[in-house]
């Protein structure tokens, strides 16, 4: 049973009516916004992320917010479990005997704070027994992984829930983070500010850091081996962190690569199912993100073909030396601007496909001059309507085929949807 002492630490703002400064950090608008509506409603709220994109500091500001409107401090519960507790009755009961000083249904409203929530066991069914028998208590988890969290919520909390991944600043943000803006720049400075961007990965604490060596020990440490070794470890009782790194390694000095289990099984040493399930881990934790190969009937795409890349492609950077990094990260950098999910490859090969309203867009990345053949190939099989090259710098238009520049891109879009 947490003590009240953990509690009272863990939510000062009970003695000071606010919360501490160093905390807060800066503020994230563009997500702030994209929640704000569902703030009000009865449902709970999952963020779920990377480590290190911010989302308690987030979920401080949250706190503040509520504060700042007049919520009475003792009515706001936040709880790390970084922090052991068996489960939350225990959590509820410390609360309602020791701070409240009554039962929490005497209570007018209750927001209530659960962070890392992956770290307790069988969470979603004690969150579900919460949110049933309270329903004055507004709920706001958070998490540092992806498939698990999701399924879990779909299967246990279904109409209970609404999910939101809490992503790294994007492009439009780390510009904004910099003072820099978009009407002021020369197409030169926008390249240079793109490159630094897919270099850092859109990772808060970095965006100041100018140190390439800082930056990649902060990547792999304060990001990847944490994750790796303590996070993956814990939840699926690894015992064999060291291979789950070097198929990290593996993966994102190559990133893009077609996903063949047989091979890396016989490179590795292990099991197939081993190696699947490994993959499944990085995925989990978004560490990689799988781009499958599309077919006109999508059930058929998600059976072969599949390629992997680095969910962030600054990861890439933590295993490729940094002259040659942007050019072999740029496609994962365009995979991750435009949230990808698939590609196209028979006979003929185009990095991504996008899909909108039953039309087909492909989009195909080039490190040097463009070339947009691929592209035609694939309008001219499947009669769509504008096809997309991106480049680091290039920016015209070739009769249906747009080209455009990567910071362009990671701005804007282009135009379409993934599926």
């Amino acid at each position: 049973m947490p003590g009240v002492d953990t509690l009272i630490l863990q939510n000062p703002w009970w003695k000071t009516s606010r919360v501490p400064e160093v905390f807060l950090g800066r503020r994230r608008k563009e997500f702030y916004r994209k929640i704000q509506k569902f703030l009000p409603l009865r449902q709970i709220l999952l963020i779920y992320g990377l480590r290190r994109t911010g989302k308690t500091t987030f979920l401080y500001q949250l706190i503040q917010d509520f504060l700042n409107s007049g919520v009475d401090p003792r009515h706001i519960l936040y709880f790390s479990f970084d922090e052991k507790v068996l489960n939350l009755k225990q959590l509820l009961n410390t609360y309602e005997t020791y701070i409240l000083k009554q039962p929490i249904t005497e209570e007018s409203r209750i927001y209530m704070f659960l962070d890392e929530i992956q770290k307790l066991s069988d969470w979603q069914d004690q969150v579900k027994l919460i949110y049933d028998r309270f329903p004055k208590i507004k709920i706001f988890l958070s998490g540092s992984a992806s498939v698990n969290l999701q399924r879990n919520v779909r299967e246990s909390l279904a109409g209970r829930v609404f999910e939101f991944e809490f992503p790294p600043l994007s492009f439009g943000e780390f510009l904004e983070w910099k003072k820099a803006k978009v009407g002021d720049l020369h197409k030169k400075e926008l390249k240079l500010l793109a490159r630094e961007y897919v270099l850092k990965g859109g990772f808060p604490e970095i965006i100041g850091e100018q140190s390439s060596e800082v930056i990649r020990m902060y990547l792999k440490s304060s990001v990847l081996y944490k994750i790796l070794e303590q996070d993956l470890p814990a939840v699926f009782g690894l015992r064999d962190p060291e291979f789950l790194k070097a198929l990290v390694e593996y993966l994102f000095s190559q990133p893009g690569s077609i996903i063949n289990y047989d091979s890396l099984s016989s490179h590795f040493g292990r099991s197939k199912v081993t190696v699947i399930n490994y993959v499944f881990y990085l995925k989990y934790a978004l560490l990689v993100r799988e781009v499958r190969n599309f077919r006109p009937n999508l059930l058929l795409a998600s059976r072969k073909g599949r390629k992997l890349y680095p969910y962030n492609p600054a990861f890439c950077f933590v295993y490729i030396p940094e002259d040659q990094f942007f050019k072999r990260a740029l496609e994962t950098a365009v995979a991750y601007a435009l949230s990808a999910r698939y590609y196209y490859r028979n006979r003929f090969e185009v990095d991504f496909v996008l899909r909108k309203q039953n039309r087909l867009y492909p989009v195909e990345v080039k490190a040097g001059e463009p070339d947009v053949s691929q592209v035609a190939k694939f309008l001219k099989k499947f009669g769509g309507s504008k096809g997309y090259v991106v480049t680091e710098d290039y920016e015209e238009v070739w009769g249906n085929i747009e080209i455009l520049p990567l910071w362009k891109v990671m701005l804007e879009g282009v135009g379409a949807e993934f599926v």
